[in-house]
């Protein structure tokens, strides 16, 4: 299966000051493909009230165990002076 699916945050869980995890499931069950430790997801990021609806395209390694079937959960850094535009404080600002 290739090509983008969509996916609901269905936790977020702040890991320090600057860390945060979200925990990812398929809208559709069936979307859920196993993993290897290492792997990566890309993500189609909405910038949000942008009249143009633009995404930002960004890859994020799964950091949850392959062992956790149906959900996939990705840490992001909240980057030093990231404007409200930037992927990383889009994500920890949802």
């Amino acid at each position: 299966m290739s090509g983008f699916r969509k996916f609901t945050v269905v936790d977020k869980v702040q890991e320090s000051a600057v860390i945060m995890s979200f925990l990812l499931e398929p809208v559709k069950a069936s979307d859920w493909l196993p993993f290897e430790a290492g792997q990566f997801l890309t993500l189609n990021i909405p910038v949000p009230d942008d009249a143009n609806q633009r995404t930002l395209r960004r890859t994020y390694t799964v950091s949850s165990s392959p062992m956790l079937e149906g959900r996939y959960r990705i840490t992001v850094k909240r980057e030093s002076g990231a404007g409200a535009e930037h992927a990383s404080a889009i994500l920890h600002d949802a």
